[in-house]
């Protein structure tokens, strides 16, 4: 029997969600285990490796238009290490956008998967127009295609990611998540698609604001039986 323990009420339906195409900007594919830490789309090596987050800073505080493909595991039985579509951190007053991003698992055991990341410590963080497949695999933790995190007094937003998980394990998928303690948070126009049984919680968007959170027009979508 396919069970579902928890479905956030974060998550609202509507019929369609139009997204914006995803014009890739650099594509690594992943066919050998890294041979340590964690990967992604817009690392400058070619294996997809990074260290530290300042390796994936930019000229500018938004990365947009990466893919990343995996088809092998991310690390060891030991340990193992996140994917991200493209991911970026940053510490200052400007908006940080992670944008147009995007993650295919077909295959392997990984920690979490990030479609677009972005976090910002002090101004706006934003997640806009990511997406994550999941065709296989074994995800210890979360899955998110939009992910927007801010420590500052100001606003977070996750909107119209997409998020379509067809087979494997996770224990919680969100298609869109804003996080701000000290400000406010929107998670809008996100979609969650669910054809595989073996999760634990879903939401469609999820916002979490010290001051406001909003989550509008989110759509979940769940492929088998309860």
């Amino acid at each position: 029997m396919k069970i579902f323990k928890h479905i956030l009420l974060f998550a609202f339906v509507i019929i369609t969600i139009n997204f914006a195409t995803t014009a890739i900007m650099a594509q690594i594919i992943v066919d050998d285990p890294p041979r340590n830490g964690h990967v992604a789309g817009n690392s400058p090596n070619i294996d997809g490796t990074f260290s530290s987050f300042s390796e994936l800073y930019h000229s500018g505080t938004t990365t947009e238009g990466y893919s990343i493909i995996i088809n092998t595991n991310i690390g060891t039985s030991q340990l193992y290490y996140n994917v991200y579509g493209a991911a970026i951190e940053y510490a200052g007053s400007e908006l940080v956008s992670a944008n147009r991003n995007s993650v295919t698992v077909n295959l392997g055991n990984m920690s979490s998967v990030y479609g677009g990341y972005a976090f910002n410590s002090v101004g706006e963080a934003s997640a806009l127009d990511n997406s994550v497949t999941v065709n296989s695999g074994y995800i210890q933790n979360e899955v998110f295609a939009g992910y927007a995190v801010s420590n500052g007094q100001t606003t977070a937003l996750a909107s119209r990611n997409s998020l379509t998980f067809n087979s494997g394990q996770a224990i919680f998928l969100a298609s869109g998540l804003a996080y701000i303690p000290n400000g406010s948070a929107t998670a809008s126009e996100n979609t969650l698609t669910i054809n595989a049984d073996t999760i634990d919680s879903v939401s469609g968007g999820y916002a979490y604001g010290g001051t406001s959170a909003t989550a509008l027009e989110n759509t979940l979508t769940i492929n088998a039986d309860a």
